[in-house]
Order: structure tokens, then C-alpha cells, then sequence
């Protein structure tokens, strides 16, 4: 039977915090950036908040692809047999990919128009992402108990 890899405690709670502080970051410039205006010395303008949450959520995506290039070397190449798993750990990682590439293109695109559009895919892909991984942790979790009770 193939072998998938448990990601190690530590790992896997540092991950977590990372993907928080990606995800309530993003979500908070995102809220920030679309909505929220405050009356400054000559007019409206940008919540002062805004550029600093972008950093910090700049921060957390540059630590997501450390842990992105963690995972494909160590979880994905070594997990790939387990077909059940395949699904939903190919929709990750072509999630991970894409909002990459998204975010690359936020930084360097010029046309507002498509980068309008460019912002709310990058946006949907990363408020559904924790939900992608919680489905292939309980999934994971599912077929490890399954092999327990099967040798057991």
C-alpha cells in the first residue's frame, strides 16, 4: 500500500499560523481597499491601516511559498500514489499555484481593468483555500483511521 507523509506537528502549526496571518491579512486589505475610506486633510482617502496590513500579509504569502516548495518535496512527491488523496491535493496545489501567479500579477500589471478582475480571482482563490485544506486534512485523517482499523 502506498505511503503518504504526516507533516510534522511543529510544521504543521507554524503552517497554520502562517496561513492566518496570510488569510485574516489578505482579507483585511482586501475589506480595506474596496470599502473603507476615512476623511483626511484633503478629502477622502485610504485607510492608514491598509499599506501596512498589505505588508504583513506580503510576509505570510512569501513564507506560503516556503512552505508551498516544503510540501511539493516532501508531502506531494512521496503522497502522489495515494490515489483517494490525489483529488483534492491536486485542487491545492493548482490553488497554491495559481494564487502565486495571481499575486505576481497584482505587482505587475498595469491595466486597472484586468487587474480589477485579477484582484477578486486572487481573493476567492485565497478565502477557499483553507477550506480546499481543511477537506484534504479530514479526508487524510479519514484514511489514516481507516489503515488503523483495517490492521488493528
Amino acid at each position: 500500500m502506498a505511503k503518504s507523509v504526516k507533516v510534522p506537528k511543529k510544521t504543521r502549526w507554524f503552517f497554520y499560523a502562517v496561513l492566518a496571518t496570510s488569510f485574516i491579512s489578505g482579507l483585511t486589505f482586501f475589506i480595506l481597499n474596496r470599502w473603507v475610506t476615512v476623511e483626511g486633510e484633503f478629502g477622502p482617502e485610504k485607510h492608514p491601516w491598509q499599506m501596512n496590513v498589505l505588508r504583513l500579509h506580503g510576509a505570510g504569502a512569501f513564507l506560503m511559498m516556503v512552505f508551498f516548495g516544503y510540501f511539493l518535496a516532501s508531502h506531494v512527491q512521496v503522497s502522489w500514489p495515494v490515489k483517494p488523496m490525489r483529488p483534492l491535493g491536486i485542487a491545492l496545489t493548482a490553488a497554491v499555484s495559481l494564487m502565486i501567479l495571481s499575486a505576481y500579477s497584482l505587482y505587475y500589471l498595469g491595466d486597472m481593468d484586468v487587474r480589477a478582475v485579477v484582484a477578486y480571482v486572487h481573493t476567492g482563490l485565497g478565502v477557499t483555500l483553507p477550506f480546499f485544506l481543511i477537506a484534504h486534512l479530514v479526508q487524510g485523517s479519514r484514511r489514516r483511521n481507516s489503515r488503523k482499523v483495517k490492521h488493528a
